[in-house]
């Protein structure tokens, strides 16, 4: 739906406005409290001293207009710093109103935040409750993961080492994984053993490097398992 605004998304464009300002006419579509599809509108309130514990910071004020189908238009004003954090929002009309108690901490850009003097590397960033930090964790996330199953979904070498590891392991149900992994992958070194020691099984040192244990054989790890015992 063109113009839609969400609660979410009404965060963020906020944020916006308070970098870049508001334009003039800035109406757009939303739903009010009972999911009906009604017209919201922004306006600058411009500036005011916003007493955030024992300090005082000079705060942008912005104003949203819900436009409610039925009922009275829904005023709701919030205040927010020069980094679009918010500090304080109020409901016209409506007895509560909520407020910041202490003053947050300035934070640099994430890019800037491993820096390399040691009382830089002490400094604590409370990035979780930061929201644009969060945002750009969430996204680098999502990048990441997206690029990690595109390689494993491309490379066939690694989906059928990660089947025949897994194989092996739930085979042999190894109490010390790390030891069994280690052997394992072993083999797939220049310098590594000849013969895989499985916990319970034996494997010849014939096998090919690119299958030492023999998985994709006629003969089976599990027929030699069951047939061992």
């Amino acid at each position: 739906m063109r113009g839609f605004i969400s609660e979410g998304a009404n965060l963020l464009l906020q944020k916006l406005f308070v970098k870049k300002g508001v334009p003039d006419n800035a109406q757009f579509i939303t739903m009010d409290y009972d999911a009906a599809i009604c017209h919201v509108v922004y306006k600058a309130l411009g500036q005011q001293v916003e007493l955030i514990g024992e300090t005082e910071i000079m705060a942008r004020g912005i104003e949203r207009i819900m436009k409610a189908n039925k009922d009275a238009p829904v005023i709701c004003q919030s205040f927010y710093d020069d980094d679009g954090h918010l500090l304080s929002r109020v409901q016209i009309d409506a007895p509560v109103r909520m407020k910041l108690l202490t003053p947050l901490v300035k934070t640099k850009d994430i890019s800037t935040t491993f820096m390399t003097t040691d009382a830089a590397s002490t400094r604590t960033i409370d990035w979780e409750n930061d929201l644009q930090l969060y945002s750009q964790y969430i996204d680098r996330k999502e990048e990441l993961v997206a690029g990690h199953m595109t390689y494993i979904n491309q490379t066939e070498a690694v989906r059928q080492m990660m089947a025949d590891f897994m194989q092996a392991l739930l085979l042999d149900k190894p109490s010390d994984v790390t030891t069994f992994a280690a052997q394992y992958f072993s083999f797939h070194s220049s310098e590594g053993p000849e013969v895989f020691q499985g916990p319970k099984r034996e494997r010849a040192a014939s096998l090919s490097y690119s299958n030492p244990i023999g998985l994709k054989q006629t003969n089976s790890p599990l027929d030699e398992h069951v047939g061992s015992e």
